[in-house]
């Protein structure tokens, strides 16, 4: 192929807001895809369903970086095909949830794997918890309850999250968006199995599920350890 990622969006190559073992996260917008001077059909369709338009957050995969973690054993060679197939699976589902990150579209060069998702002010409840030290309990039961109503929403999807924490829950402005919080970074994320388990030993230390820590090679266990990583969300809040 021979589009680039410049192509298609505008992006500071250099201004990242965020920076992963193998992706890096860049506010962009995206280019009119036509000569005509006005916005694409789909654009303009995502204005008039809220999506904010052209605006929007890259989140950009090295691939050569994200093998070498693989061949080294700190990564799996499926986490890419997994996290793009349960964003786009909750996108699917549940359009209007306010409190799920949403997916835009894909894109992949030889070098590069681009998610384009909504963009939204650039903090996560990490940062804002260290700015402002303890939380007061009515802001901390607003942020929970956004969180919880995304976990429900994933458990009726089957799908498990297995990375809540702080850094992974996103700050929207209340007025503006309806709610405070979206969750997420789902490069942990996973479909519940036929057997209605989930499989595989991965998680945050300190947030991670006292199921995933105890379960043997092979060994399943429910979605619903990412209500553990909940509560040591809220506890870190309060």
């Amino acid at each position: 192929a021979r589009l680039h990622i410049n192509d298609i969006w505008d992006y500071k190559e250099d201004s990242p807001v965020g920076k992963g073992r193998y992706a890096s996260i860049f506010p962009a917008r995206r280019k009119a895809l036509d000569d005509t001077g006005e916005e694409h059909r789909c654009d303009q369709e995502r204005v008039q369903n809220g999506g904010g338009g052209n605006n929007c957050a890259l989140k950009i995969i090295d691939k050569a970086e994200f093998w070498r973690l693989v061949l080294k054993g700190r990564e799996r060679c499926d986490t890419i095909v997994r996290e793009l197939a349960v964003q786009s699976t909750l996108t699917a589902k549940f359009a209007t949830q306010p409190t799920l990150l949403q997916i835009r579209g894909f894109f992949e060069t030889s070098e590069k794997i681009v998610i384009e998702l909504e963009l939204l002010d650039g903090r996560d409840l990490f940062e804002y918890i260290s700015s402002k030290g303890v939380l007061e309990e009515k802001e901390a039961g607003l942020i929970i309850r956004d969180v919880l109503v995304a976990l429900n929403s994933m458990n009726r999807a089957d799908i498990a999250h297995r990375d809540i924490k702080p850094a992974n829950i996103l700050m929207t402005k209340r007025e503006e968006q309806g709610s405070s919080v979206k969750v997420a970074d789902f490069g942990m994320s996973t479909l519940v199995g036929v057997d209605g388990l989930v499989r595989g030993r991965c998680g945050s230390p300190g947030y991670v599920a006292p199921e995933i820590l105890k379960a043997e090679a092979g060994e399943g266990y429910r979605n619903q350890v990412d209500i553990f990583s909940a509560g040591v969300t809220l506890y870190l809040m309060l």
